[in-house]
């Protein structure tokens, strides 16, 4: 870990900074992300900003680790996943109750009807179109945070996480996702950026760039 104390104003509050590369093997991944959470709080480091490639994807030890430890995900909390279908079955939901309503006051048969029937279907067909598109809905929302490769992004492995209650991220968005100027038109068999003759980037991996705001100012 590469550590840097930041003064975000002349003679203010400190915020310190780490920059990490984790490793691919997942033990020593989880082993880092231990090691930082415990160097943090014995240096009594309350605000603290990291970055890097941390070399696995959200759902990992290691940053269950790191999240246990009080560190929280700015691009997460600057882009958090919401339900866009959410409310498409409640309104099936409450037109089946004012039916049963309807239903209750006109004292029909118990035996289902025709139209009862065809509710049912309506309803079961509603909630399984609901639960497809929420999956889709959640695909795309991870892939608009995939860093990897930069050419052709299928993973998220970069992150900016902090901790402490005088920051706040107000902004965050991903960059250099395009090669230079005058390597645009470069071809190769493959198309990729790792390919002979291909275009050139900054990095294999996408920039991620946050901004925070620290309360202290």
């Amino acid at each position: 870990v590469l550590h840097a104390q930041v003064e975000p104003e002349l003679g203010g509050a400190l915020v310190d900074v780490y920059v990490t590369h984790f490793a691919l093997s997942s033990a020593a991944r989880d082993a880092a992300a231990a090691s930082i959470v415990a160097w943090a709080a014995e240096q009594g480091h309350e605000n603290v900003v990291l970055m890097g490639d941390l070399n696995a994807e959200p759902d990992e030890e290691s940053l269950r680790i790191l999240r246990e430890g009080g560190f929280r995900d700015a691009w997460e909390d600057m882009h958090p996943f919401v339900p866009a279908q959410a409310e498409v079955c409640e309104v099936a939901k409450q037109e089946e109750e004012e039916e049963e309503e309807e239903e209750g006051e006109e004292e029909e048969e118990a035996e289902l009807s025709r139209a009862d029937v065809e509710g049912a279907a309506e309803k079961d067909a509603c909630e399984r179109r609901s639960r497809a598109s929420e999956t889709q809905a959640q695909e795309r929302h991870a892939q608009a945070s995939f860093t990897f490769p930069t050419c052709d992004p299928v993973k998220r492995i970069d992150y900016v996480l902090f901790r402490g209650k005088s920051l706040r991220p107000v902004a965050a968005r991903l960059c250099g996702a395009e090669p230079t100027e005058e390597s645009k038109s470069w071809e190769s068999p493959g198309g990729g950026m790792l390919e002979r003759n291909g275009p050139v980037f900054a990095s294999d991996h996408l920039a991620v760039l946050v901004n925070f705001e620290d309360l202290r100012i």
